[in-house]
């Protein structure tokens, strides 16, 4: 009961920490006070008639004080940070008691969408918290885009938590760079959802819907139960035809499915990205232009130093981390000028190429070998709007127009997949 109380008191003191200003200024005041005593006294002596003779002595004394005061005065001023700094031993007294009466059990602490939190604040939070429950069996667990996190500042001292020293990454998504593994494991998710309903995925799913589900995922497990969701939907509600089985998800279906998921994809990206939402819509629109108008194709390559170099490939990674592009590997490009350079292949998300472009577009089946090879086309090799000035005719496949007209159609895009 003491230890509730107790926790009761300590939340009504953060809640009216919450509530004070950032910043205050307070001013303390000290009295010094003196005492300066001054006495009179005197004697009054006299003869009392003359029969009896007698003497009278009166004494008489007055005293008065004079004080005198002096005022000192200081000024300084208290944030909210110091008073968390003030109850960060009660807190983790309060904790560790706690934890005593789990019978050693552990605690996590989860900090969910931390990203919320200004990036220049981030350190500060995750240092107080670390600093809150370091040696106690408590886990502390972050999420966030990862593009969005600022775990770490240096300085003197550092402050925040160092990934790969303080705490470690764990991504809580597949990317498509192993592209069987991926789609193993999301359909192992997805056939635990239907075994208790008898439902075989094969029943389900055809196997061009399969592959087509992974590749709109990007790998992301809640993006593929959603997009088989809503394509099984529209697979119900169809009229019987020839060539699209009803109630059997096709990939037709799933690019249906995916346009649709796009406007929701479109509004993460405004809630995610904050102020830099504009901005990494024009470097998306930038990208599709160069696959889909200047290669007519869903992949590019971005050299690994302009990932991390330059501001332009910075946005390309949140543009991943958004589920708007997944990265499909690494690999060299066939070409002398490129060298020893490493580059990171990326495929646009279907939502992307979906639409009226979509007749004009060979899908690279990178999760093939042929696939894979054609991904080191050097002219797959994305630089931003103004910087491009070559095409595919600048390697190997010279002989071709850029886009390749000859190539036919996505399976499904214009509802030709009658084999499946």
């Amino acid at each position: 009961m003491r230890l509730r109380l107790r926790g009761r008191r300590l939340r009504r003191q953060l809640e009216a920490l919450l509530a004070a200003p950032q910043s205050a200024e307070h001013t303390v005041k000290e009295l010094e006070s003196q005492s300066v005593d001054i006495g009179v006294a005197g004697d009054i002596r006299a003869s009392v008639g003359a029969i009896v003779p007698a003497s009278l002595k009166i004494g008489a004394s007055a005293r008065r004080a004079r004080r005198r005061d002096a005022t000192s005065e200081a000024r300084f001023t208290k944030t909210k940070m110091d008073g968390l700094h003030h109850a960060a031993p009660h807190i983790r007294r309060l904790l560790e008691e706690s934890l005593a009466r789990l019978n050693g059990d552990g605690a996590f602490l989860l900090l969910d969408d931390f990203y919320h939190v200004s990036q220049d604040d981030q350190p500060h939070v995750l240092a107080y918290l670390h600093q809150v429950v370091k040696n106690l069996d408590v886990w502390l667990k972050v999420r966030g885009v990862r593009h969005r996190l600022n775990p770490f500042l240096e300085g003197d001292p550092p402050m925040g938590l160092q990934v790969g020293q303080d705490a470690a990454e764990v991504s809580l998504d597949l990317t498509l760079d192993n592209f069987g593994l991926a789609k193993e494991f999301l359909e192992d998710v997805l056939g635990g959802i239907c075994q208790p309903h008898n439902v075989a995925i094969n029943d389900m799913l055809t196997e061009g819907g399969r592959t087509r589900l992974v590749l709109a995922s990007g790998g992301v497990a809640r993006d593929y139960l959603n997009l088989a969701r809503m394509a099984l939907r529209r697979a119900t509600e169809r009229t019987h035809r020839t060539y699209l089985p009803r109630n059997r998800i096709t990939a037709e279906d799933v690019n249906e499915a995916s346009a649709e998921l796009s406007s929701q994809k479109q509004e993460d990206l405004r809630l995610d990205s904050g102020e830099n939402a504009e901005r990494l819509r024009l470097r998306l629109a930038d990208v599709a232009r160069f696959c889909l108008d200047f290669n007519g194709t869903n992949v590019f390559l971005v050299a690994a130093p302009d990932l991390h170099e330059t501001e332009w490939g910075a946005e390309i990674e949140a543009l991943a981390d958004l589920r708007l592009v997944h990265t499909i590997g690494n690999m060299s490009v066939r070409s002398s000028d490129y060298r020893g350079t490493r580059f990171v292949a990326f495929t646009l998300d279907l939502s992307n190429y979906t639409g009226t472009r979509s007749e004009r577009i060979k899908q690279i089946d990178f999760w093939e070998s042929g696939g894979r090879s054609e991904l080191r086309r050097a002219g797959l090799i994305y630089e931003p709007e103004g910087t491009r000035v070559t095409s595919d005719l600048t390697d190997e496949t010279a002989s071709r127009d850029p886009v390749d007209w000859t190539q036919p159609p996505l399976p499904g895009m214009n509802g030709e997949e009658r084999s499946e």
